[in-house]
């Protein structure tokens, strides 16, 4: 039960994780419109610097959910008590097993 938690936990981790790097990436877009923008003369130096707030908030937002998510696979690591890379091994060992016992 422990184990299949921290398998969630991980995955809802690296799903926020990659939905936190996408509105990082949109707010870091929408600054450089704004920019485009205030050279244009369309908007004004307060409209850029709310862009680029939002940007860095998004910024920081996305490096919390990077950081989530590595302590996910951290706890999941300590869980399995192998780095995550031999988890395919660990899996190809229980089929193994598993065809063992039904023989």
């Amino acid at each position: 039960a422990a184990l299949a938690r921290r398998i969630a936990l991980r995955t809802a981790a690296l799903t926020n994780c990659a939905r936190q790097e996408k509105l990082s990436r949109l707010a870091r877009e929408q600054m450089a419109s704004v920019e485009s923008m205030l050279a244009a003369g369309v908007v004004d130096r307060l409209d850029l610097a709310s862009a680029r707030l939002e940007a860095m908030v998004n910024d920081l937002a996305a490096l919390d959910a990077r950081l989530k998510a590595e302590q996910a696979v951290a706890q999941l690591e300590d869980a399995i008590q192998r780095p995550l890379e031999t988890w395919p091994e660990i899996e190809r060992g229980r089929v193994n097993e598993a065809k063992q016992e039904h023989k």
